[in-house]
C-alpha cells in the first residue's frame, strides 16, 4: 500500500523541526523587505540554523545583485541594517510564531505543500510496480476463492452466454428474402448483441466478486430485454420510431455538449452542424407529435406519455421491479446504494471497498432470466421449427443455471 497517512505524519514531523521553522520565519521577514530567496539559498540558511542550538546566530547569506535591485537596495551594505534588525529581533519573531502556532502552521503547510506533494509523488511512483504486483496477487487469490464457491454456477452462466452468441450469429445469417427489409428484425438483432455483451461484463464482475457492480450492469440488460420485447410485440412502426429516435437523443446531447464544452476543453459543435441536428429533430417532432421528444417518446403511439415503467408493465416484465429498483440504487448516488450492499451480509457493519464472496446470486440469476427472455423474443420473431426447438432447449438450460446459483447461495448463508 502507499501509506499516505504515514507519509503525511512523517512530513509534519519534518516541518516542525526547529531549523525548518526558523528558516520559514526568516524567509518571511526577508520577503517583507522585498527579497525572495531561491531554493539553494533557503537550503544553505536551513543548514546554518540546523548547526546552532540558539536562535541568535551569525548568518551568512549571499544575495544576488538582481535580488538586491528588485528589493530597492543598491548593495549589501545598504541592506545590512535591515538584515541585522531581523537577526536582532529574531527570537521575538519565533516566540510570536509559537504563540500563534495554530494560525501559522496553516501558512507553513500552504508554503511547503508543493514540496511535500512532489516528494510523495516521487516515492509513490517508485513503488508503483510493487504495489500493482501485490494487488494482482491479491486479486488472483480472491478470484480462486470466488471460483471455489461460485465457479460451477459462473461456468454455467458462461455457457449460456456462449449459446447466446451462437444463436444471435446464426439468426443474423438467415437469408429469408421476405425478412431482409424487416425493421423489427433489423433492430432486435443489434439489441441482442448488446445484451450479450453486457452479460459478459456482468460475468466478469461476478468472477471478480463485484456483486453490486454486476447488479448495476444488469439494470441495463433488463431495460434492453424489456425494450426488445416491446418492439417485437408492436411491429414495424414502433421499430422505425425507435431507430429514428436516435436523432432526438443526438440533438439533446449536442446541446448539452455545447453548454459545457468550454469547461471540458472540447470543441464546440458548429452552427451548421447544430442546424442540421435541430432540423432533423424538428422534422421528427412534426411527423410523430410533441410526445416524441421525451426519452421514451418512440413508444407514444402505443402508450400515453410513456415511461420505462409503462413499457415494462405492458410486456408483463414488471415482476422484476423490486430488483430493478435495487439495481438503480447501485447506479445513482442515493443513501440506499451506499449503505445497503449486496457484497455484505445485513449484520456486517464493515465498509466494502472491493471484492466480496457474498451476494453473487441475485445479479447472477437476474442475468440468466433476462438474457434467456431476450433470446426467446429473438427466436420467436419470424420463427421456424429450428428456432422454437433451440428456444425451448435454452429455457431448460437456464433453469439449471438459476438453480445452481440458488443452491450455492443457500450453502453460503
Amino acid at each position: 500500500m502507499f501509506g499516505f497517512h504515514e507519509k503525511i505524519i512523517a512530513a509534519e514531523k519534518e516541518l516542525l523541526q526547529p531549523h525548518i521553522i526558523f528558516t520559514k520565519v526568516f524567509c518571511s521577514k526577508l520577503r517583507n523587505l522585498g527579497i525572495t530567496l531561491n531554493q539553494t539559498q533557503e537550503d544553505a540558511l536551513s543548514s546554518q540554523f540546523k548547526s546552532y542550538k540558539e536562535v541568535s546566530v551569525k548568518l551568512n547569506i549571499d544575495f544576488s545583485d538582481e535580488q538586491l535591485s528588485e528589493a530597492g537596495y543598491c548593495s549589501e551594505e545598504e541592506l545590512r541594517p535591515d538584515l541585522e534588525a531581523i537577526i536582532k529581533n529574531f527570537p521575538e519573531f519565533i516566540e510570536k510564531f509559537a504563540g500563534n502556532f495554530s494560525e501559522n502552521r496553516l501558512d507553513l503547510y500552504i508554503e511547503v505543500v508543493e514540496e511535500m506533494s512532489g516528494l510523495i509523488y516521487k516515492d509513490l511512483k517508485s513503488r508503483m510496480k510493487d504495489m500493482v504486483d501485490d494487488q494482482l496477487t491479491l486479486r488472483s487469490d480472491y478470484e480462486k476463492s470466488i471460483d471455489k464457491s461460485w465457479g460451477s454456477a459462473l461456468d454455467l452462466l458462461q455457457g449460456l452466454i456462449v449459446i447466446a452468441d451462437e444463436v444471435t450469429e446464426n439468426y443474423m445469417k438467415r437469408t429469408d428474402e421476405e425478412f431482409k427489409n424487416d425493421k423489427v428484425q433489423q433492430i432486435i438483432i443489434p439489441i441482442q448483441a448488446k445484451i450479450n455483451q453486457i452479460s459478459k461484463e456482468i460475468l466478469l464482475l461476478l468472477r471478480n466478486g463485484f456483486a453490486d457492480g454486476a447488479q448495476a450492469r444488469w439494470r441495463s440488460l433488463h431495460e434492453l430485454s424489456v425494450i426488445v420485447d416491446f418492439i417485437a410485440q408492436n411491429g414495424e412502426d414502433i421499430a422505425e420510431r425507435y431507430i429514428l429516435h436516435e436523432a432526438i437523443e443526438s440533438y439533446k446531447s449536442a446541446k448539452i455538449h455545447n453548454e459545457y464544452c468550454h469547461r471540458l476543453g472540447s470543441t464546440v459543435i458548429s452552427n451548421p452542424d447544430m442546424f442540421n441536428l435541430k432540423k432533423e429533430h424538428d422534422n421528427l417532432i412534426s411527423k410523430y407529435g410533441n410526445d416524441y421528444r421525451s426519452d421514451y417518446g418512440w413508444a407514444a403511439n402505443v402508450l400515453k406519455k410513456p415511461s420505462f415503467r409503462d413499457i415494462e408493465k405492458s410486456v408483463n416484465l414488471d415482476f422484476s421491479r423490486p430488483h430493478y429498483k435495487e439495481a438503480s440504487t447501485n447506479i445513482h448516488g442515493n443513501a440506499s446504494g451506499v449503505l445497503n450492499r449486496l457484497g455484505l451480509r445485513p449484520e456486517n457493519n464493515a465498509l466494502l471497498a472491493g471484492a466480496s464472496n457474498i451476494g453473487l446470486s441475485n445479479p447472477g440469476q437476474s442475468t440468466v432470466i433476462f438474457l434467456t427472455h431476450s433470446l426467446e423474443v429473438l427466436l420467436s420473431y419470424n420463427t421456424n421449427l429450428d428456432c422454437l426447438a433451440i428456444s425451448k432447449a435454452i429455457v431448460m438450460y437456464s433453469r439449471k443455471v438459476e438453480s445452481k446459483f440458488l443452491e450455492i447461495e443457500q450453502k453460503l448463508i
